[in-house]
């Protein structure tokens, strides 16, 4: 009884945290993509065509490289930024 009840428990919290496709398209909290095609490869490619235009990247980076020389000490100092 004990195994029953843990299974129905265990089903009852997965099914409430599917989420529906029409939560998901109107939430504004998810990037998807759809596709339809003759084949299930063609519409999975069209659908993954469509998500990645919905997503972008910006990735900057930037090299500071700083050298002080005097007669008794040379130092150098190499500084490397990576922003996404």
């Amino acid at each position: 009884m004990k195994t029953l009840l843990l299974l129905i428990m265990v089903s009852t919290i997965i099914i409430a945290q599917q989420l529906s496709i029409p939560f998901i398209k109107n939430s504004g909290q998810y990037y998807y993509g759809t596709g339809i095609a003759i084949t299930e490869q063609e519409a999975t490619d069209a659908a993954l065509s469509e998500l990645t235009k919905s997503i972008a990247v910006r990735v900057t980076s930037e090299f500071n490289r700083d050298v002080i020389e005097t007669t008794k000490d040379f130092n150098e100092t190499v500084k490397s930024i990576l922003n996404t």
